[in-house]
């Protein structure tokens, strides 16, 4: 794949509501197993096909760094950060990362969240070829996801929209 000027943001720490006893189980909703490996390995299998600037992988706990670092370290990823939150909370991170991020593009990604090469691609040009912003949700993601916003300059939030059942 090409290069990019890109830069990831992989949220892979939540506990979440629905997942409750098996999150609970493995530490967060990232390390649950699929086929014998856990969740956030495939998002990084798939971030390893390409060469994205940096990735930056956002855990809220520190007994999470270990685990999830170990595990970018078997994919083989480079360019890899480790940047633990300070427990506010997934769109606040945006708002702590603001002094390490320097790319015009930022991919955010949640840890648990299966995606494909051909996905990201298209996300990618979506975001390239007509909008400030590109959204991929579940129609399952619960509520709190589904508030759509903008990132403006200075990394301040904007509100663009609530999702509904249908979108």
């Amino acid at each position: 794949m090409a290069k990019t000027t890109t830069e990831v943001v992989v949220m892979c720490g939540g506990m979440g509501r629905r997942m409750g006893r098996l999150a609970v189980k493995y530490g967060c909703k990232s390390l649950i197993p699929i086929e014998g490996h856990v969740a956030v390995e495939y998002i990084l299998r798939v971030l390893k096909s390409f060469e994205f600037k940096k990735i930056f992988l956002c855990v809220d706990r520190n007994e999470l760094a270990s685990k999830i670092e170990a595990i970018a370290h078997v994919v083989g990823l480079r360019g890899v950060e480790t940047f633990k939150d300070k427990g506010f909370g997934t769109i606040n991170v945006l708002y702590e990362l603001q002094g390490a991020i320097s790319a015009g593009q930022i991919l955010i990604l949640f840890g648990h969240h299966l995606v494909s090469p051909s996905h990201i691609l298209k996300v990618l040009s979506l975001r390239k070829s007509s909008s400030n912003l590109a959204v991929s949700l579940y129609k399952t993601s619960s509520d709190d996801l589904r508030k759509i916003t903008a990132l403006g300059q200075n990394f301040e939030c904007k509100y663009l929209e609530r999702g509904t059942e249908k979108n």
